[in-house]
């Protein structure tokens, strides 16, 4: 009996057990089926893994292998094509093609396949170009294409290149290196693209697409083939250039006849050195750009717009403005901004305005190296024109000579090292064979407070009166006097005078200046300020400061020279002799005249 009783508590457990098992919401615990079960689950999981894997990396080997295959089949094609049909040939991208004298020529040997594997370009093997008098040969290759990541059409030089006068034998020339001169348009993939490229349209489309237009090179430098001299060196260059997209060019003509409204540059260079004065440099195209005679740093931003639709009409509505243009050299900084405008039509009628905001400062030895410059320029100009018999020309070339030969007595690091502010505001207006009227609204160069502001209008009119008139503002004149006399009086038959009769001429001129100064903005201590007016058909009616009759401006200066040079007479000095030491160069005449204006 109790047997039977533990066998079935036995049996019941089994039951229960089995059932907890199967209908159980809770994840099975039993040691020995669990391992199993997911040991199988990671296994298929890592097998569909692996086949996915297997599958991508098949298809990338494959489009790997099928853009290689395509990319080789293509650009092999192109340069066997290229290289049948034009290598080794002379190819005239003249005209001109009967005139020897205008034909320029183009050779290369070869081209082969350039950019692998996301480029599409050949490169280009031992081009040369060859005019009349000159030969351009590359060492190294130039690479053309089009860059896949970039969108960017574009040419790429970087090496060697010689540039010869002909005859060649003669060993005349200069050889180039460039670092990565690049000349790249920007111009995406899209479906327009391809339309153009698949439906054959006139290639000229492609302009509509093109986004911007670039040059930039690294390093450049040019030497002498002679004697191996550096003659240039550059250590940059950008040039951007963008214009107006607003129509659609559906070929070169409507180009040509409708040409863009608007074109943006930016400009950016940096000559390190030149010694290229009076040197022509056989460049050639591909090497072709501004090579300066200065060395110094710029950049600046440029818009050019016009209303005309022909380029030879240009002219008739230009506007050019120029943007935070900065130049910097060794021995000047500038910046500037600068706006012309220009109308002209048939009948040769014009309305021209032209507005410049600079702020300039010249460094130590700017004003040296400018009359240095100046006294190189008419040498020259005496050596072509045999100008040394001209006596303007001589006295000049003395007076430049004795000026750099005795620099140091002018100091003229007074004007040097400071900052000067130079405003100009004209517009000039004609209408042929009527009216020409030429107006200033401002012509100014104020350095701190001390400086100067010009205005004037003049009218010449064939059916009316012709006048000038305007008004001359000298801020601080008096500091301006004393520091330009030393200059002004420093040069012609001034330079051999005294110290004291320098001094009497300088305080003549602010004395002078101040007399005829009639405008309201004299009425301070410091400024002058006259106002003018000229009938330019009978001068003897002009009008300066509160002088209303030309004639007397001589005897006026006269006798505020004379009255400086008595303020020097001593006690017991003889007042004519005095006054004859101290102006030797006055008129006798005049001289005793104004001793008779002052007795009176």
């Amino acid at each position: 009996m109790l047997r039977r009783y533990h066998r079935v508590i036995a049996s019941s457990r089994r039951l229960r057990g089995n059932l907890s098992s199967k209908f159980s919401i809770f994840p099975c615990n039993d040691e020995k089926t669990y391992p199993y079960n997911n040991r199988k689950s990671h296994y298929n999981t890592d097998l569909k893994m692996k086949k996915i894997l297997k599958i991508i990396l098949f298809i990338t080997i494959f489009i790997i292998l099928a853009y290689s295959g395509l990319w080789f089949t293509i650009m092999f094609s192109l340069s066997h094509s290229i290289n049948q049909k034009y290598a080794g040939t002379n190819l005239n991208i003249e005209e001109a093609d009967n005139n020897p004298n205008q034909q320029y020529l183009i050779k290369f040997s070869k081209v082969q396949p350039y950019g692998f594997p996301f480029k599409l370009g050949i490169s280009v093997i031992n081009w040369q170009e060859e005019s009349i008098n000159r030969v351009t040969e590359f060492t190294t290759p130039i690479n053309i294409g089009y860059d896949l990541l970039k969108q960017k059409l574009f040419i790429h030089f970087s090496g060697e290149a010689f540039g010869k006068f002909k005859p060649v034998q003669r060993g005349f020339g200069v050889r180039f290196y460039n670092e990565n001169c690049i000349l790249s348009t920007k111009i995406p993939l899209n479906f327009k693209l391809f339309e153009i490229v698949r439906f054959k349209k006139d290639l000229f489309e492609v302009i509509n697409l093109i986004e911007n237009i670039k040059f930039t090179s690294g390093k450049t430098e040019i030497f002498d083939l002679v004697d191996n001299q550096k003659l240039y060196e550059e250590d940059h260059t950008i040039l951007t250039m963008l214009f107006d997209k607003s129509k659609y060019y559906t070929s070169k003509q409507d180009f040509l006849d409708n040409i863009p409204q608007k074109l943006a540059i930016y400009y950016e260079t940096e000559i390190v050195q030149s010694n290229l004065e009076d040197r022509i440099i056989p460049a050639g195209l591909l090497l072709y750009r501004p090579a300066w005679n200065n060395n110094f740093k710029f950049s600046g931003n440029f818009l050019i717009s016009t209303s005309s639709v022909h380029f030879k009409d240009i002219a008739k509505d230009l506007t050019i403005e120029v943007t935070n243009a900065k130049i910097n050299s060794n021995n000047f900084e500038n910046n500037i901004n600068l706006l012309y405008k220009g109308k002209l039509n048939d009948f040769g009628n014009n309305n021209i305005d032209l507005l410049v905001d600079s702020q300039f400062k010249l460094k130590p030895g700017f004003i040296i190296g400018s009359l240095e410059f100046i006294k190189k320029y008419y040498d020259k100009q005496t050596y072509l024109f045999k100008l040394s018999d001209n006596k303007l020309y001589k006295d000049f070339n003395n007076e430049l000579s004795y000026i750099l030969n005795n620099n140091k007595q002018y100091n003229f690091s007074i004007f040097e090292d400071r900052e000067y502010n130079f405003n100009l505001n004209i517009n000039l207006v004609t209408e042929l064979n009527k009216l020409t009227r030429a107006q200033i609204n401002a012509l100014s160069l104020y350095s701190n407070a001390s400086g100067f502001n010009i205005t004037n209008e003049t009218i010449v009119n064939a059916l009316k009166d012709s006048y000038s008139k305007g008004t001359i503002i000298i801020n601080d004149y008096s500091r301006i006097i004393d520091v330009l006399s030393a200059y002004i009086y420093g040069v012609g038959d001034f330079k051999d005078f005294s110290e004291e009769s320098k001094e009497v001429y300088g305080n003549a001129l602010k004395s002078f200046l101040k007399t005829i100064s009639d405008h309201p903005n004299s009425s301070n201590l410091i400024d002058a300020s006259i106002e003018y007016v000229f009938d330019l058909s009978d001068l003897n009616k002009a009008k300066i400061g509160n002088i209303d009759d030309i004639n007397k401006l001589i005897p006026l200066y006269y006798l505020s020279l004379y009255q400086a040079a008595v303020k020097k007479v001593q006690p017991g000095e003889n007042v004519k002799e005095k006054i004859m030491e101290l102006i030797p160069n006055v008129n006798q005449k005049i001289l005793e005249e104004c001793i008779l204006d002052e007795l009176r």
